[in-house]
């Protein structure tokens, strides 16, 4: 028997959407709970499905699993969506932790950095994606342009 996927994230888009996406590419059902900001309390407070009081939370036949990139990348191994081979699996976490590194950078200059500091900072976000985006196109070309793949052909 198939195992319950239960998707809790915020109705937002984000960290979540890559578990999603990942779901609809290998044809996976699964069910989705979607929280407003308001809810974060009573997420907080509890501890049995979300051990850490943060979204995502992914619960597996009633058993809650937490961080993103740890879910997802159990769900591609899952669903023999993570690479073929050990080279392919490193450009996967290449692209995937680059740009976790960007978002990473745009939030921390959005939420934190001073308002009259902001504009330079997004200058220097912006340099790193131009030469992330070169990385990607990179890999790309190495890939025979993917054909619909990034990398591998699957």
């Amino acid at each position: 028997m198939a195992p319950k996927y239960v998707h809790h994230y915020l109705d937002a888009s984000a960290r979540g959407d890559p578990i999603r996406i990942v779901f609809y590419a290998a044809g996976v059902e699964f069910e989705e709970k979607l929280y407003t900001f308001a809810c974060m309390p009573k997420i907080k407070a509890d501890e049995k499905t979300f051990p850490l009081g943060q979204l995502p939370t992914l619960e597996i036949d009633g058993e809650s699993h937490v961080q993103s990139h740890a879910i997802l990348r159990y769900l591609e191994n899952e669903f023999n969506l993570y690479g073929m081979c050990n080279k392919q699996k490193l450009a996967i976490d290449e692209i995937l932790y680059t740009l976790q590194n960007i978002e990473d950078q745009f939030f921390t200059t959005y939420f934190i950095t001073p308002k009259d500091q902001r504009e330079e900072s997004f200058r220097k976000i912006h340099g790193d994606a131009v030469r992330a985006y070169k990385m990607f196109e990179e890999i790309l070309q190495k890939n025979n342009y993917g054909k619909d793949y990034l990398v591998g052909n699957k």
